[in-house]
């Protein structure tokens, strides 16, 4: 009875995880949405007031600065994770 009620929470806080996870996985995949989709407005907003040949310029530009913001974006939380990381093995350690 009591190993039952203990797989019954194990399975609830898994769950919970596997919820904040998906959570989290639909806020990136918004954030890089944005990341690619705001460079590329701005793109066609320039080639509608600057002109046709524009297109050529703008457009791969907006590609390159939204790969360049998205590997800046995925440092600074690599970065985070490793901090994190540190942390805890220091924490592990000094017990």
């Amino acid at each position: 009875m009591v190993e039952e009620i203990d797989k019954n929470a194990e399975i609830k806080k898994l769950e919970s995880e596997r919820e904040k996870h998906v959570t989290r996985i639909f806020w990136i995949l918004i954030e890089i949405a944005f990341i690619f989709g705001i460079p590329a407005a701005v793109a066609v907003v320039l080639v509608k007031f600057l002109g046709g040949h524009t297109l050529y310029i703008a457009l791969p530009i907006a590609f390159i600065l939204s790969w360049v913001i998205l590997i800046l974006h995925y440092r600074k939380m690599s970065q985070r994770l490793k901090d994190l990381d540190r942390k805890i093995k220091e924490l592990k350690i000094s017990k």
